[in-house]
């Protein structure tokens, strides 16, 4: 939810706007991916048979973002040709799709790391169990081949 409130900032300060039947939700889809698959493909099938399709999806995750990607193409459409597909996800880029994903992403093994210290300063009485300092994690961008020039909405 936190991405989508943060997307439709963004768009509104562009101008743009996101109407909640252009999103495709994942609550209450299956953790199986080929069920995940046959689960949202009514739904995209639906966003991309309306006159106004989007020109570029986001996902939250990037296994979402593959679904999404294979779909366009199960559509005839191209990637990014038609639509842009950008995702979230961590910075380990393996198989053949997700290296073509282009995706914010976040180091795992860093948080891994950082996660041991915050319990190791909690267990040496060196920070609190309830303090409730934010912890800044940097973003990168895998720049993959999913984005397309931007098109006039």
């Amino acid at each position: 939810m936190d991405y989508m409130i943060g997307l439709r900032e963004m768009l509104r300060e562009g101008g743009g706007d996101l109407s909640d039947d252009m999103i495709l939700s994942g609550d209450g889809y299956s953790l199986d991916l080929a069920v995940h698959e046959k689960e949202s493909w009514p739904k995209i099938k639906e966003l991309f048979s309306r006159p106004d399709r989007p020109t570029a999806i986001m996902t939250s995750y990037d296994t979402l973002g593959e679904i999404v990607y294979l779909a366009i193409e199960r559509l005839g459409l191209r990637v990014p040709e038609d639509v842009s597909v950008m995702s979230f996800g961590g910075k380990q880029r393996r198989g053949a799709i997700i290296q073509r994903l282009t995706s914010v992403v976040i180091d795992g093994e860093d948080i891994g790391r950082r996660a041991a210290r915050l319990i190791d300063e909690i267990a040496n009485g060196q920070r609190s169990i309830h303090d409730s300092e934010d912890i800044m994690m940097p973003l990168g961008l895998s720049d993959g081949q999913s984005l397309g020039p931007a098109k006039d909405c």
